[in-house]
């Protein structure tokens, strides 16, 4: 009887405090790689935390604003938001008043910590992991990639790339795409006419294919699968989807691995509660976890070859 009332107390404390622990809202879609950053996020914080979840209405839409509104009314803690739409509402739900909000799994996050709103783990491979990951898996050096870009939006990523890459001994030829411009059609027409033409430029090793749905979207990919096809060198990809037998296009890809974004936010998460962090300073971080992706029939006719076990891990 002894035991069962010291393990009943016991119990009663342990429930207590997690009725009582920091509330932090999810906000995400309903696909699988969200599902799994959510759920390593509840796992790497434990017990002593409370959850809420709201899903998105629609992967384009985000959350409805009455959702949000009646969780945010429940005064959570701190706010985790995953995928544009989801941040985008996050932030505009939460204002400068309302809880902080981590942002996971969106790109150019870049912009909203600028605003200072949000810090959080980009759902994008910088440029810099996917060129040294593909050189230590594959037995090709690279000394110079060829990085095609819409300047108003990615100039500072790709500074960045430049930098961290000339670190490595690796040369960045950068190709502007709104030189003449930022409307679109112009864009699109300017790589159409000239990407095949930088491809061939003497000295590139590699191409790192943007994640710009500006740049690689339904009406330029025949352009982009024609001249890699026609290439002899290697497309590099941060979307593991553009690796496949059937497209043909990237030979290589590095991406996010969910779960490792989970247990990056969840690191955030607590330094914001338990340490009294601010979101500047943690900032936005890329993923430290990766997977990656190797299109064997593109390795075969590059004459590539990959280390043993290299076609998909962490």
């Amino acid at each position: 009887m002894r035991f069962l009332g010291v393990f009943l107390l016991w119990l009663g404390l342990t429930l207590g405090w997690a009725e009582d622990g920091p509330l932090v809202l999810i906000v995400r879609p309903d696909q699988p790689d969200f599902v799994e950053g959510a759920a390593a996020i509840r796992r790497e914080l434990g017990p002593h935390y409370r959850f809420e979840t709201i899903l998105a209405t629609s992967r384009v839409a985000g959350p409805s604003a009455e959702d949000l509104a009646a969780s945010l009314a429940r005064r959570p803690r701190l706010v985790v938001a995953f995928d544009n739409p989801c941040i985008a509402a996050a932030l505009a739900a939460t204002g400068s008043g309302g809880p902080p909000v981590i942002a996971a799994m969106g790109l150019n996050l870049a912009q909203e910590l600028v605003r200072g709103q949000a810090s959080g783990v980009a759902f994008e491979v910088a440029p810099f992991t996917l060129v040294t990951r593909f050189q230590e898996v594959s037995r090709t050096r690279i000394r110079a990639v060829l990085l095609p870009y819409r300047g108003t939006v990615f100039a500072a990523q790709v500074e960045d790339a430049r930098r961290q890459l000339d670190r490595a001994g690796i040369r960045v030829v950068a190709r502007d795409l709104t030189v003449a411009g930022d409307d679109p059609q112009r864009i699109a027409w300017t790589l159409e006419r000239h990407l095949a033409e930088w491809v061939a430029e003497d000295g590139i090793d590699a191409v790192v294919v943007p994640s710009d749905s500006g740049l690689v979207n339904r009406r330029l990919m025949p352009l982009w699968t024609k001249v890699a096809r026609q290439s002899t060198k290697p497309f590099l990809s941060g979307i593991g989807a553009l690796v496949s037998e059937r497209l043909s296009f990237c030979v290589f890809a590095a991406f996010p691995d969910p779960q490792g974004i989970g247990t990056q936010v969840s690191q955030q998460v607590a330094h914001v509660i338990e340490e009294g962090g601010n979101l500047s300073g943690i900032g936005i971080e890329p993923p430290v976890q990766v997977m990656i992706r190797i299109d064997p029939a593109q390795a075969r006719r590059l004459g590539l070859t990959f280390r043993d076990g290299a076609e998909e891990g962490r």
